[in-house]
């Protein structure tokens, strides 16, 4: 069964944003979260462009930075300007 036409009361989204290869991907999912709530929209998890470096510096903080690299390689993160968050 097709759920899209189905509306919901929430949508929300945790830690994903941040895996989203663009910005323009996000505000497509951002519109479809609108369009899929008769209620609220919530968004947890969004990294600041602005503490871009201390994110790296604590997430390589207790691993070995090849090992960081290869655990790492195909999850790029993306951060958002704080205008945006």
């Amino acid at each position: 069964m097709n759920n899209w036409h189905k509306i919901y009361g929430f949508v929300v989204s945790h830690s994903v944003f941040h895996y989203f290869k663009d910005l323009d991907y996000a505000k497509d999912v951002l519109v479809k979260m609108i369009q899929k709530s008769n209620k609220k929209i919530a968004i947890f998890d969004i990294n600041d462009k602005t503490k871009r470096n201390q994110y790296h510096q604590i997430r390589m903080a207790n691993i070995d930075k090849k090992e960081c690299k290869e655990k790492y390689k195909e999850l790029e993160h993306l951060f958002y300007e704080k205008k945006l968050v």
